[in-house]
């Protein structure tokens, strides 16, 4: 009998230690699902990137078109053109800052911020070519690596912060404690 007993507390022991696998096994399975993107996030997530990298070609064009008339064009006409061009982008500052006010949305509060910082940039820009030359040609050189580099720190940015919202949301951490209370 002593013999069936043990036989007995064995298979238990099997089956307990079987279970454990497989429950191991499961959480180990939604661990890594949960590390993953959803498919909402991975799409908000390249949105976001998009409109960014529009905005970085937009503004490299925009420097370059800069650059090229102060070239092609009487200097007169360039400052009139300058003074439009840096009016309008202040003007399409306060736009977004007014929505992003409106919407309580810090993406367009900061795209609004970007556009008064090209704005200023844009009537620096015009009195550093009419006092120095060479500094302007080195300055036009820098501002697409700057405008690249943020862009690139700020899609980064975008991405990480995302992944952590979304690894936040899918957390069940919180459920647990609310659960325990």
């Amino acid at each position: 009998m002593k013999k069936n007993d043990n036989t007995n507390i064995k298979k238990t022991t099997k089956k307990q230690e079987k279970i454990k696998e497989e429950n191991i096994k499961k959480f180990a399975e939604k661990i890594e699902e949960n590390k993953k993107i959803s498919i909402k996030f991975s799409k908000k997530i390249k949105i976001l990137v998009f409109i960014n990298i529009i905005i970085a070609l937009v503004l490299a064009i925009y420097f370059f078109l800069m650059n090229l008339s102060l070239i092609q064009v009487d200097m007169k006409l360039n400052l009139k053109i300058y003074n439009i061009a840096s009016i309008i982008i202040s003007v399409l500052s306060v736009v977004l800052l007014e929505i992003s006010y409106k919407k309580e949305n810090g993406y367009i509060f900061l795209h609004g911020i970007e556009a008064f910082v090209v704005s200023i940039v844009t009537l620096y820009i015009i009195n550093v070519y009419m006092v120095n030359i060479n500094l302007y040609n080195n300055i036009i050189l820098v501002i697409p690596l700057v405008i690249g580099a943020y862009y690139i720190i700020k899609a980064l940015t975008i991405y990480i912060k995302m992944k952590k919202e979304d690894l936040k949301q899918k957390n069940d951490i919180s459920e647990i404690v609310k659960r325990g209370k």
